[in-house]
């Protein structure tokens, strides 16, 4: 069985680039926000534990 392949357009690339930059901006967000409470945690663990 062959298959048939079509060429996306300009518009839709523009589509896919946007989508994917939404992409990579939130999950950037997600692991600097996982970073800050893994190090608040770690510092108030660090306090706890030298008191």
């Amino acid at each position: 069985m062959k298959r048939t392949y079509s060429q996306i357009d300009l518009d839709e690339r523009r589509k896919i680039e946007r989508w994917r930059s939404m992409i990579d901006a939130r999950s950037f967000g997600c692991r600097t926000s996982l970073r800050k409470r893994l190090r608040r945690s770690l510092d108030r663990l660090l306090a706890a534990t030298q008191k």
